[in-house]
């Protein structure tokens, strides 16, 4: 065998990964996190962190990923795409209730029309982003000639 170079982490997925000893003559192979040299390679090696990957860190030498962090800043994320998509629906509608708009025949579906708009400001009262219950809008609105 060669010279060690070092170690890898291959993941498989974000919590399962494989170990990987590094020779200086470009080869290597899968070593268990038992194995002595690893273990005795981690201790004056520990990285913070995975690069590319922040929720995973190495507490005591052992590669640890954070869940609980990767859950919570992905439910932040759709949050955030809950919101966009929210804005451009209202601002679809901002014609309907300006005061610049149309003139409706029918306050029941001008009614309507401002429900479905606040229906939609409340969206972010519900508690889970990616099972949002969307509000359906009122028929299409045509202007009254005047």
């Amino acid at each position: 065998m060669t010279q060690t170079l070092g170690f890898a982490w291959t993941y498989s997925d974000d919590t399962h990964y494989v170990i990987t000893e590094l020779f200086a003559d470009g080869t290597s192979r899968t070593v268990s996190p038992q194995y002595a040299l690893y273990m005795t390679w981690i201790q004056s090696n520990t990285p913070s962190q995975i690069a590319g990957n922040q929720y995973v860190t190495f507490p005591g030498g052992v590669p640890t990923y954070n869940t609980a962090q990767a859950q919570a800043d992905a439910t932040a994320a759709a949050w955030v795409q809950v919101r966009s998509h929210r804005n451009l629906l209202i601002a679809q509608c901002d014609w309907v209730v300006l005061n610049d708009g149309p003139i409706f025949p029918n306050a029941v579906l001008l009614s309507q029309w401002k429900t479905y708009r606040q229906a939609l400001r409340d969206i972010t009262k519900q508690t889970d982003p990616t099972m949002i219950t969307w509000p359906t809008p009122p028929s299409t609105v045509e202007p009254s000639p005047i």
